[in-house]
């Protein structure tokens, strides 16, 4: 669910700042890379936006997929040096630890981030074993090959033009379409499309069910592949 919420601080030359909730609770912390920021536009206090809340990779909860209700100011550009500047930094800055309301309880750590390499290899490894079994035992027709390709690569548009459309305020690819295109084969597009594009990768709720598609897929998979259906 998008909350909404005001950048009440924001640090340019660090690339970080953070947000104050409409709806209580502790100032998040947000990152310049979560805004989805086009050329000479910056963040800045006062700023009223809408945010999903993520987790960072210290665990403490942070703002992702922020946008501006009417649009960020433009500022001139950087001086010299910020941008190597926020490269320094971004460690420490993920580190400063955002202002707490007095009665807010400890959080429970948990991992941020897109699927790791290793997971992402072993899925393709699971894949590509089990077409390659199957269609070399003709348990399965070799087209399955170029229905992966095909729907992988539609997943892959999906997801760029979903990025695309938050980046300038548009209608948004609905979740249950890109899900559903991964059920159906096209997962492997969307996982290149996490890692590439850097879209989809933090929020809990949608890694779960992206993770959960993978599965079923695979499953269904190995399923007609060991009854040997001809499709």
């Amino acid at each position: 669910m998008r909350r909404q919420g005001v950048i009440q601080r924001w640090d340019d030359s660090k690339g970080f700042g953070f947000i104050r909730p409409h709806d209580g609770g502790p100032d998040l912390f947000v990152h310049a890379s979560a805004c989805q920021l086009r050329q000479k536009q910056r963040p800045a206090p006062g700023t009223e936006v809408s945010f999903e809340t993520g987790r960072g990779r210290d665990g403490r909860p942070q703002a992702v997929e922020v946008l501006p209700r009417h649009g960020w100011p433009v500022v001139d550009a950087l001086p010299a040096g910020a941008v190597e500047q926020r490269r320094r930094n971004a460690d420490e800055a993920r580190k400063t630890p955002p202002p707490r309301a007095a009665s807010a309880g400890s959080e429970r750590p948990q991992r941020g981030g897109g699927p790791s390499a290793a997971v992402a290899g072993l899925s393709i490894a699971a894949l590509l074993l089990v077409l390659i079994a199957a269609t070399t035992s003709h348990r399965l027709p070799g087209w399955i090959w170029a229905w992966h390709a095909a729907a992988s690569l539609l997943c892959f548009a999906l997801y760029a033009a979903d990025k695309s459309a938050a980046r300038a305020g548009r209608w948004r690819t609905p979740e249950s379409t890109l899900l559903t295109v991964g059920l159906i084969g096209g997962w492997p597009g969307g996982l290149a499309a996490q890692h590439l594009l850097r879209h989809k990768s933090v929020k809990p709720s949608f890694r779960a069910a992206f993770h959960l598609t993978v599965l079923v897929q695979l499953a269904a998979l190995s399923w007609l592949a060991w009854k040997g259906l001809r499709l």
